[in-house]
């Protein structure tokens, strides 16, 4: 079946439109399809196949796209606002600029994507893959990003404001210049993250016994004080490290007795 071209897409939206219904191009073949600017607002598109297609400044505000292929498709700048992309694969899209508050993205594949300048606020990104995705001066307050798959993504000028980290894969995150009040570390390894020093820290923050023990003391003082972590935590922290020495262990013991 031949890919459908735009002139047939909108001629579809505007039908279902015209009777009251929800557009429905499910499973349709729309491959490098040039839909940019278009209103596609609480169109399914679920399951359909979007790769290298151009959504770029297009509307597509509650459209349901869970299960979408959008392998290398440009939606910079697109309004994805409270749309569904559960199970999507957004590998190597460029999403730069677009509007994804409230958006669902469980699961969804966004490896190597470029989600620059983007807003996640209050998004659902709980187990996608996001890793080596450009995230530099994303909007994710109140986002959740449980069990994410981070690796090696730069989330530098980020805004975490109470972004809920628990169990994600931070190794080689970018951390430089990122904003971080009532965030979440929870149960995440930050041997490997990095600029944690340069975090800016608008308030305390939450990072728990299980993020210390497998940080194995190798967290940057200054971010675990910036956290709202006490001088005895800090030192307690540090007797995570397995590598101590029996001197190195006393020497801190002392500290947080003294």
């Amino acid at each position: 079946m031949a890919a459908l071209t735009r002139q047939e897409v909108e001629a579809i939206v505007a039908t279902a439109r015209e009777k009251g219904e929800r557009p429905n191009l499910s499973g349709m073949d729309l491959s490098d399809i040039k839909l940019n600017g278009a209103h596609l607002t609480k169109v399914d598109l679920s399951r359909a196949h979007l790769n290298r297609a151009d959504l770029s400044r297009a509307t597509l505000a509650e459209a349901h796209l869970q299960e979408t292929n959008l392998n290398g498709a440009d939606l910079s700048e697109a309004n994805l606002s409270n749309v569904n992309l559960r199970m999507a694969n957004l590998g190597g899209a460029d999403l730069s600029g677009a509007n994804l508050y409230q958006a669902n993205l469980e699961k969804a594949d966004a490896f190597e994507a470029n989600l620059s300048e983007i807003d996640l606020g209050e998004a659902n990104i709980s187990g996608a893959d996001f890793s080596n995705a450009n995230l530099g001066g994303v909007d994710l307050r109140e986002a959740k990003l449980g069990g994410t798959n981070l690796n090696g993504a730069d989330l530098s000028g980020a805004n975490l404001e109470g972004t809920r980290l628990e169990g994600a894969d931070l190794e080689g995150v970018d951390f430089g210049g990122t904003r971080v009040v009532r965030t979440f570390f929870s149960n995440v390894d930050l041997r490997t993250a990095r600029g944690l020093e340069y975090v800016y820290h608008d308030g305390p923050s939450y990072i728990d016994s299980h993020t210390l023990m497998l940080s194995q003391g190798q967290v940057p003082e200054v971010f675990l004080r910036g956290c709202g972590l006490t001088d005895a935590q800090i030192e307690m922290a540090k007797l995570h490290n397995p590598n101590l020495t029996s001197d190195e262990i006393t020497l801190i013991t002392y500290e947080i007795h003294r």
